[in-house]
């Protein structure tokens, strides 16, 4: 390793496999977390015991080097060109690479696939580059709790990934105290993949996850004002694409940027206290935009990206 090393250059990224650990600490840049990801051929067995390894490993990120989780892969040598995995074990996949940290790699015939698990890659670009960390590593034999501290400029929140690897439904019951939340505050809760509001939640949350798949909740403080809640975006929604985030409180607006590729689709989520505030107006700059309300305390933007970053502001009413 020294002498690659050597030969490659400070400025080179090096992804080893299959290696003595002890050999590449200080010179390596990236090593394989686990056994190879395999084909996405429905083999639950394997998927557990290798996301197992990948999680376990979770105090390696950046800080001896990054843990490369292995390619996202769809699709398989024993399915059709153009066949892909369920969309249970894509939700899977893409959440345990979202959620380590490490290198996103592609490992599909990318012309073969089809446009929504094509999409789908997207949502671990960029990783954002923190672990999370496995909850019940010590209680269960395959982690089903992965928890991930985002922290941002505007603000902090908290991505857990639920894993069922069995051919059956599960109750996941995520205890707020044990990802270190303040016991005595009220939480929002809402699920990425089926992009639904759970509540505003006090100690805990009971998810039931369909059988051979996952959830991925966003977990944040919730605040007496409107605020951000998720994106479609990216899987840690909001922690690489959102920036420069604002509340006016004597304007009563929520402005911010947010980065994507021109001819993105998607939206961000808002939380609206109700029934004190009313949405008056929203804009959009650098993407064509509509509003949409959801709920009594849930709005939308829906975005399509005209150049690679928007501007948006809401402007509310308060309800005395």
């Amino acid at each position: 390793c020294t002498a690659i090393r050597l030969g490659a250059r400070n400025d080179a990224y090096i992804v080893v496999c299959n290696f003595p650990i002890t050999h590449g600490i200080g010179i390596i840049s990236a090593a394989f977390a686990a056994m190879d990801v395999g084909n996405a051929t429905g083999c639950f067995e394997h998927l557990k015991s290798r996301m197992t390894t990948l999680i376990s490993r979770y105090y390696q990120q950046k800080k001896i080097w990054h843990n490369d989780p292995d390619v996202i892969n769809l699709s398989g040598r024993f399915l059709e060109r153009g066949e892909v995995c369920s969309q249970g074990e894509a939700r899977i996949r893409l959440t345990a690479i979202g959620l380590c940290g490490g290198p996103v790699l592609l490992g599909d015939d990318l012309p073969t696939m089809p446009e929504e698990q094509l999409q789908m890659n997207t949502l671990c670009l960029p990783a954002y580059g923190e672990s999370a960390k496995p909850i019940d590593l010590f209680t269960n034999d395959h982690p089903r709790i992965w928890d991930m501290k985002v922290r941002t400029d505007w603000g902090g929140w908290h991505v857990t990934g639920l894993f069922n690897y069995d051919a059956k439904d599960a109750l996941i019951l995520v205890l707020f105290e044990e990802l270190g939340l303040d016991r005595d505050c009220d939480y929002l809760v809402w699920e990425f993949w089926a992009q639904e509001f759970l509540g505003v939640l006090r100690d805990k949350a009971e998810v039931r996850v369909e059988k051979e798949s996952a959830k991925t909740l966003l977990i944040r403080k919730a605040e007496s004002r409107p605020q951000i809640l998720s994106t479609t975006f990216h899987i840690g929604q909001g922690a690489v694409e959102i920036s420069n985030t604002a509340w006016n409180e004597s304007k009563m607006t929520l402005s911010g940027k947010i980065e994507r590729h021109a001819g993105a689709k998607g939206s961000i989520f808002f939380h609206v206290p109700s029934p004190r505030y009313k949405v008056h107006a929203f804009e959009a700059h650098g993407a064509k935009a509509g509003g949409r309300t959801i709920s009594d305390c849930i709005y939308s933007i829906d975005l399509e990206f005209e150049q690679d970053q928007a501007n948006w502001e809401i402007k509310f009413s308060e309800i005395l």
